[in-house]
């Protein structure tokens, strides 16, 4: 992919926006595909294994600023 879809450029782009936006039929908001339906089940699993493991991910972080001092 393009550099570009990455990195928020300095300054007013609101022109490039305009030119470059793209139209979608609102038929189609909305919809998911099968495969868009696969993903979403998978990143909710993903979600809920990080909900899960919030508290030992916290107590980790906590550690290693102990150890190494906070960012």
């Amino acid at each position: 992919m393009p550099l570009f879809l990455f990195v928020q450029p300095a300054g007013d782009i609101s022109h490039f926006r305009r030119k470059h936006s793209v139209k979608v039929p609102g038929e189609y908001c909305g919809q998911l595909t099968g495969l868009g339906k696969e993903m979403l089940l998978a990143m909710l699993l993903l979600w809920n294994w990080i909900i899960s493991n919030s508290v030992a991910f916290r107590a980790s972080r906590e550690a290693h600023e102990q150890r190494h001092g906070a960012a």
